[in-house]
């Protein structure tokens, strides 16, 4: 797989709360989604470089040293518990305790009006969608 690497410009003008303010809609719009958009092309960028990273790790490398930066690798792991087994072992008041429901599976067996009466807590976020104008 090849991709072209840009190297961002890394003199770019900080944008301020103040300067944002006085924008107009349509200037904060453009403004917004192309940044957006040079955000994705950079993850884009940054996902190839992470494979490649990667795969010399796998060939033995355990850290790549630049001139200015050197790239470590950080291994994590996630587990997945049985439920059951957790359930038999502590009983079911800790259990109670120690659970937290899975949405998708909840919708398998209740209505959503009973699912909405259950709900303890909410939390709201708000995220932005840039959409060039005329295609993608």
């Amino acid at each position: 797989m090849t991709r072209n690497l840009i190297i961002p410009n890394m003199e770019e003008r900080e944008i301020t709360y103040s300067q944002a303010a006085k924008m107009k809609d349509a200037q904060l719009a453009d403004l917004y989604g192309a940044l957006d958009g040079r955000i994705k092309g950079l993850k884009k960028q940054l996902e190839v470089l992470k494979d490649e990273a990667l795969e010399r790790h796998e060939k033995g490398k355990a850290r790549i040293e630049g001139k200015v930066y050197d790239l470590e690798f950080i291994k994590s792991v996630s587990y997945e518990y049985d439920n059951k087994k957790i359930y038999k072992a502590i009983g079911v008041r800790k259990f109670l305790e120690v659970v937290k429901p899975v949405v998708k599976k909840l919708k398998e067996y209740l209505a959503p009006a009973d699912l909405q009466r259950m709900i303890v807590e909410t939390k709201e976020t708000v995220r932005v969608k840039t959409k060039k104008k005329g295609g993608k």
